[in-house]
């Protein structure tokens, strides 16, 4: 098929061919597919802990969060306490002062003999009116492992995190 020969608005000729329009439409559609499920995935996907960080320490938030003169969140952990020996699921449990927008997730890591961190599960926990929140978190680990339980407030509409409590545990295997 040739592409057809149409004036254009300011009186000049232009080729415009329909089937390159229709394959530009189909790559701009599947580019705001691609880009919206990247979007997605990036919200629930597991975001590594840094190595090198003492049990139960407070990071701190981001350069973006900091700047705020007000705090977004205090969480203080419960149960279990550090170097706690713990099987799946993990009954967590304390206190979060969350703002509007924010939300509280567990996750939870191994520790490989090199000192690094695999993810091995995380969930959401629910804040009550009191600030307190109970929970639990699954896991799965093959054999037995030194882990880092970490608490981390969340920014529901941009997905990032505001601040981290961790704690390092004792995993028992979980297949």
């Amino acid at each position: 098929m040739r592409p057809k020969r149409r004036e254009m608005p300011d009186g000049g000729a232009g080729l415009l061919d329909d089937r390159m329009r229709g394959r530009r439409a189909c790559a701009l559609a599947a580019g705001l597919w691609l880009a919206g499920a990247l979007a997605l995935a990036g919200c629930t996907r597991a975001r590594p802990f840094p190595t090198g960080v003492a049990s139960s320490t407070a990071l701190p938030p981001p350069a973006a969060a900091a700047a705020s003169p007000a705090p977004t969140a205090v969480v203080e952990l419960a149960e279990p306490t550090a170097g706690t020996a713990v099987t799946s699921p993990i009954r967590i449990s304390g206190t979060a002062r969350l703002a509007a927008g924010r939300t509280l997730a567990a996750q939870v890591f191994s520790r490989s003999p090199d000192g690094g961190l695999r993810w091995r599960g995380n969930a959401r926990l629910d804040v009550d009116a009191d600030g307190r929140f109970t929970g639990t978190v699954t896991y799965t680990l093959p054999i037995a492992s030194p882990g880092l339980l970490e608490l981390a407030v969340v920014d529901a509409a941009d997905g990032r995190v505001l601040e981290r409590r961790a704690s390092e545990i004792a995993l028992a295997a979980a297949p």
